[in-house]
């Protein structure tokens, strides 16, 4: 670690840097934890989209769960997603088809490769 500004210098000291990083670090478990424990929940593996709110005009908020919900496994294969993400889906299939179609293409033949 180095600098030239000699007011950064004060700050490239390893053995202040680790117990500053350490407190930060700390401080941000302590405050996520309090978030937690004020959403009724006792631990990080209990939030769920319906916990979480995005604020989507100056006076209305809706959860991510309303925002984004849940895809029914297997149904982007099944073509039964929901019909915008089904169409990003399908629409990216139909590149990454192109895309190894088009890498199959440049490959050498294999037998032309059995003779070399």
């Amino acid at each position: 670690m180095t600098s030239q500004d000699p007011e950064l210098v004060s700050g490239l000291v390893p053995e202040d840097k680790a117990h500053r990083v350490l407190r930060f670090h700390q401080s941000t478990v302590a405050a996520a934890m309090e978030l937690v424990g004020a959403m009724g929940l006792s631990c990080t593996s209990e939030i769920e989209r319906a916990h979480i709110m995005r604020r989507v005009t100056h006076t209305q908020a809706v959860s991510y769960a309303d925002l984004y919900p849940p895809v029914p496994r297997g149904s982007l294969l099944e073509g039964s997603a929901p019909a915008e993400l089904q169409r990003v889906w399908d629409a990216s299939v139909r590149r990454s088809d192109r895309a190894v179609l088009a890498a199959a293409a440049l490959r050498p033949k294999a037998s032309r490769l059995a003779s070399i």
